[in-house]
């Protein structure tokens, strides 16, 4: 890939224009057509504006400068600008460069970003051959498809987690002694305060199963992202798809969540979780949650399957939703037999144990993409 690059402007390979306005009456579930904005595709339509794949660009908002590769027939509303190739130049290579660009940067104003066609076709930018920008174009393609593949899998391996924990816990299809549904062989039920329950279960709160540990934030001059003392989490903004990440350090830590826990959102907006991959300080946005004898997939999922209740919080506070740790404590639920939850957190600690690993490598495969692009581009 030693070949020349030329110095140009996007307005040289890029050819931009501005959505279009789309009614809602429009918008049709069955649509065969994808429709975009600025903050990814919304809906879909029966009729597209583009017969061709174009890079699709956030206008306007808090996504202005968002970038989509959008391979086919679509329709991008008008807080959205798209671009397509100019004189036979790789429409993938382009997406990676603009990319490269940091284009949320060049938008004007503070309240309201905007970005406008006439800030894009300006910037500068340099462009290999056709022969070169394909290689590029096929490199990263291929990691991005890796990285979308584990994250696929990794989002199905989770539903059928939750999927077993709503038969077992919920459904009470738990297996019984001969390994069939409990409920549906005719497992005995008792009565309690929340219904039927299986016998040798009891109805408790979730401080009876569960140990709770309300973040607390240390002084913000003890912050830092070198990476000097322990991770510090403040609340869901530093979530991912299940595992935090990793942005401010604190060397004077308050409280802490231990690898394993749980921890939810307790603040606006309530209800949010992820999982603590290693020992870390929790601020006052976040409470982590753990089973008394540890059971941390269990837990994970139960927590998961209260989130709805905990999000009836979100309009308790007098100008943001909270909970507080009295209000998570006396969540009453059916306690189940410890040897089920044993059972139940030894199914999933292997499904959680493929997702962590997969979650591992798709961050190994980011890193390569950033250097990758910092390279070539």
């Amino acid at each position: 890939m030693n070949s020349i690059w030329f110095d140009c402007t996007l307005d040289d390979v890029l050819e931009f224009k501005n959505g279009k306005s789309l009614s809602n009456s429009c918008y049709i579930e069955t649509g065969e057509y994808p429709v975009w904005g600025s903050n990814g595709m919304i809906a879909h339509c029966e009729k597209p504006l583009n017969f061709e794949p174009v890079i699709v660009i956030g206008r306007v908002g808090a996504y202005c400068g968002s970038i989509n590769l959008v391979t086919e027939s679509n329709w991008v509303t008008d807080n959205a600008i798209y671009a397509t190739a100019k004189d036979g130049n790789d429409l993938k290579f382009l997406y990676y460069l603009l990319i490269s660009l940091d284009i949320p940067h060049t938008a004007i104003g503070s309240a309201q970003p905007l970005l406008t066609q006439s800030g894009l076709r300006v910037l500068k930018c340099k462009v290999p051959p056709l022969e070169t920008q394909r290689e590029i174009a096929h490199i990263l393609g291929t990691l991005d498809d890796k990285i979308e593949l584990n994250r696929k899998m990794n989002k199905t391996l989770e539903e059928i987690a939750q999927a077993l924990y709503k038969h077992w816990f919920i459904d009470f299809e738990f297996p019984n002694a001969e390994g069939k549904p409990y409920k549906s062989s005719g497992g005995e039920m008792v009565d309690s305060e929340l219904g039927l329950i299986p016998k040798g279960w009891r109805v408790g709160k979730l401080s009876d199963e569960f140990d709770i540990t309300m973040g607390q934030s240390p002084p913000g001059d003890t912050y830092n992202q070198l990476g000097d003392g322990l991770p510090f989490y403040q609340g869901n903004a530093d979530f991912g798809f299940r595992y935090p990440k990793n942005r401010v350090y604190c060397t004077v830590p308050k409280r802490f969540a231990q690898a394993g826990d749980t921890l939810i959102s307790v603040r606006a907006p309530v209800g949010d979780v992820n999982i603590c991959i290693e020992k870390s300080i929790i601020g006052r946005g976040l409470a982590s949650i753990q089973h008394k004898h540890r059971k941390s997939s269990y837990t994970y999922y139960f927590v998961k399957a209260k989130a709805q209740d905990l999000r009836s919080y979100d309009d308790s506070g007098t100008v943001f939703g909270c909970i507080t740790k009295t209000n998570i404590g006396s969540i009453y639920h059916a306690i189940p037999n410890i040897d089920i939850v044993d059972k139940y957190n030894a199914y999933t600690t292997i499904t959680d144990s493929l997702i962590h690993s997969l979650h591992i490598q798709t961050d190994i495969l980011s890193q390569s993409k950033k250097i990758y692009t910092l390279e070539m581009l």
